[in-house]
């Protein structure tokens, strides 16, 4: 158990544990300060697991990221084999969260753009030179994802970029805005 305790137990399992092991400290008097112990795991070590593991979520955990495949082709029309397919969303995947959790840190307009979202669907466009995002109706929980991914051999887009496109999706009307997407 010493070895695993991090991927072996869940984060209400830890907080469980830190409590019973800091009631047994505090109620017994006779107990010397070397048997603040719960099990093999000190009580300091189990604190620290659960203070690491039990970070705030992002605004994007929730919400899954697919590919429409069949317009993930090459440039010239040809497909992509499912490999670098699974290879390019986990990519993707990975940079959409870590873009839209770091702009939602500073933007509450976009939080709750976000709310209602439950998937993205990320689309090659040729000619979207800049990651764009948008819903179409009737899916308004569907997020649109696009940018000319078939035309840079599967590249994914600077997380500046990808937080920059959200923004402009849930702000239009910003300043920095203005020119996005002609």
């Amino acid at each position: 158990m010493r070895g695993c305790y991090r991927a072996c137990m869940s984060n209400s399992t830890k907080v469980s544990i830190l409590a019973f092991a800091l009631t047994l400290s505090g109620c017994s008097n006779s107990a010397p300060s070397d048997q603040n112990q719960v099990g093999e795991i000190p009580v300091a070590t189990v604190a620290h697991a659960v203070a690491t593991s039990a970070r705030p979520s992002g605004c994007a955990d929730r919400i899954g990221v697919e590919l429409d495949r069949p317009l993930m082709v090459r440039e010239d029309g040809a497909a992509f084999a499912d490999p670098r397919l699974n290879d390019f969303q986990n990519r993707v995947e990975k940079a959409f969260r870590r873009a839209a959790d770091a702009a939602c840190r500073n933007d509450p307009k976009l939080v709750r753009a976000l709310k209602p979202v439950r998937s993205v669907l990320v689309r090659s466009g040729a000619g979207a030179d800049e990651p764009t995002f948008h819903v179409e109706p009737p899916k308004a929980n569907v997020l649109m994802f696009e940018w000319h991914f078939g035309d840079v051999d599967l590249a994914v887009p600077e997380r500046s970029d990808i937080e920059d496109g959200l923004r402009c999706w849930a702000g239009p009307e910003r300043k920095e805005c203005s020119d996005r997407g002609d």
